[in-house]
């Protein structure tokens, strides 16, 4: 094609646009538009709508209109664009009047995606939280974008709309903050968000019928589970992260355990509830009914239980700071009926357990109910163990594992140490840990205790 026919096309897709004053949204659907002489073709706004939002209307009724013309285009709006038109086939095309062939459309979908991914990385409105290293800046929070970019064309093919909304998906998965938090304010992804959305995908799984959905589904997983790795391996060391990481573990195998030992307990892991507070989302509950009495607590010693309670909950943290500590006797955990252990998690000063249990004994600001002589206990990993007598099962040497991995990590911030492989273990653990959990959904009976009415 000469110059002067693609100067002509390129004028022709500025008329298409003329009547819409400029903008982002203007700008980046021109940018898409002379991508490709066939796309500058095009004389109507109705085959751009389509081709881009699946919709003839919606270029012109919703993206451009009046009332959204000066808003900054949503993250999942810019999603929809790119796979939008990744779902088009050569016949798609031709329908709407545009001759490619194969290899071109191919070419072009994949401009389309680097227009978009540009646009979001280096746009006029910012996305992604600055970085002043401008060295690594093309691979700033790219892996987070990835995930996430991946994670919302997931839960659009299961809804079948590539109009699904962040807020819809999290509201599906149950996440208690924004997916895309990381890329707003730099960092990770939350490793409990990650969980979350490992647990909604796999029941979403069981109900699929197309193998190549599951595919695609099991395929994110892994994909989530290659992201917490690479997290791993690569992260700065906190006893936070550490800890979020090792909760899933500790999770899955306090219920694994206790099933072996009766399979009739009840047990449950990271229950939401609005009531008694809406702070209320401890790691591990446990009910202590006449089974559990039997089999666990007339085998131990550690810990004196009042007489009222029927629920255990349980808390777990690497953390040793007392503010920290404390702060988990204020989400109504504990209550006249309810027991709350706190349980740290790695290798402890004795003094320094000592003086928390102190701090929890004499802090007023903690109710008179929830005392630590009364409904609240903190507990080392060797307290917990004994506790529920876990050295008589068969869960002994795997929970053994799992402690002494937690105090390598725990040391490991002033020793030298083979990382890849002692995170690779927690890593290993984690993975395990998610699949375990997210097939367990027996906790209907927490309703009894903490109805939601």
């Amino acid at each position: 094609m000469n110059l002067i026919k693609l100067v002509d096309l390129y004028h022709q897709s500025e008329d298409l646009l003329k009547d819409i004053p400029d903008c982002p949204r203007k700008e980046i659907i021109s940018r898409i538009i002379n991508l490709h002489p066939e796309l500058q073709k095009i004389k109507y706004k109705a085959i751009i709508s389509e081709i881009l939002f699946g919709n003839r209307e919606h270029l012109t009724n919703v993206f451009l209109s009046s009332d959204a013309i000066g808003d900054k285009i949503e993250l999942f709006v810019l999603f929809r664009m790119t796979y939008q038109f990744k779902s088009l086939t050569l016949q798609d095309l031709r329908d709407e009047g545009i001759d490619l062939n194969e290899n071109k459309l191919d070419n072009l979908k994949q401009e389309i995606e680097e227009i978009v991914d540009g646009w979001i990385r280096d746009g006029p409105i910012s996305y992604l939280a600055e970085t002043t290293d401008e060295l690594y800046r093309d691979e700033y929070l790219k892996t987070e974008y990835d995930l996430i970019k991946r994670i919302w064309h997931t839960y659009a093919l299961l809804s079948g709309s590539f109009e699904i909304t962040f807020s819809e998906i999290e509201k599906i998965a149950d996440l208690q903050s924004h997916l895309t938090r990381a890329l707003r304010e730099g960092g990770s992804i939350s490793i409990a968000q990650l969980q979350r959305v490992v647990t909604s995908l796999r029941a979403s799984i069981k109900k699929l019928s197309s193998q190549n959905i599951i595919d695609y589904l099991e395929s994110t997983v892994n994909d989530v589970k290659t992201y917490v790795d690479n997290y791993l391996q690569n992260m700065d060391w906190s006893s936070q992260k550490i800890g979020e990481v090792f909760h899933s573990p500790f999770e899955a195998f306090t219920i694994q355990h206790l099933k072996s030992v009766d399979p009739s307990i009840n047990l449950a892991h990271e229950k939401y509830t609005a009531l008694p507070s809406r702070n209320f989302q401890v790691d591990s509950l446990i009910e202590r009914d006449a089974t559990f009495k039997d089999k666990i607590d007339k085998n131990q010693d550690v810990i004196q239980i009042p007489g009222r309670i029927n629920m255990i909950t349980i808390d777990y943290t690497f953390s040793s700071k007392k503010d920290i500590v404390l702060g988990k006797c204020d989400k109504s955990y504990q209550s006249d009926d309810r027991l709350l252990l706190i349980v740290l998690l790695g290798s402890k000063n004795p003094n320094t357990v000592q003086k928390l249990r102190e701090n929890l004994a004499d802090d007023t600001d903690i109710p008179e109910y929830s005392k630590g002589d009364k409904y609240v206990r903190i507990i080392t990993m060797e307290e917990y163990t004994t506790f529920l007598t876990i050295e008589y099962y068969d869960f002994a040497d795997t929970f053994n594992e799992i402690i002494e991995l937690s105090y390598k990590i725990f040391r490991s911030q002033s020793l030298n140490f083979d990382r890849e492989n002692i995170y690779g273990q927690l890593s290993k653990y984690w993975s395990l840990a998610v699949d375990y959990l997210a097939a367990y959904d027996d906790d209907a009976w927490v309703d009894k205790y903490l109805p939601q009415t």
